[in-house]
């Protein structure tokens, strides 16, 4: 029997942001992971040889993610404004 997805989980990691990075060649990549174990925060550089790779990444549990939300003083209704970057992924940018 197939398994069933839960409302707001995923199977497969994804990508949800892109934040652009001090320079043009850095940037932070916000993966969902599966089944709603957390949020991975990935610092990657760009080469022209390779492209985008990974440096380093952290790992944030649901709970580290509320609380982190708390401690920016999000609220449930708050979103952020996305913008189309030229490679098609979006990039992300504080409203205000």
């Amino acid at each position: 029997m197939p398994e069933r997805k839960k409302a707001g989980s995923t199977i497969e990691p994804k990508t949800i942001a892109i934040l652009p990075g001090e320079r043009e060649d850095r940037r932070i990549r916000v993966t969902l992971m599966p089944s709603g174990a957390g949020l991975q925060l990935t610092h990657e550089t760009f080469s022209d040889d390779i492209g985008w790779f990974s440096q380093s990444h952290v790992d944030l549990s649901p709970n580290q993610v509320a609380d982190l939300r708390e401690t920016l003083g999000v609220t449930q209704t708050a979103r952020p404004i996305r913008a189309h970057n030229q490679a098609g992924s979006f990039s992300v940018y504080r409203a205000g």
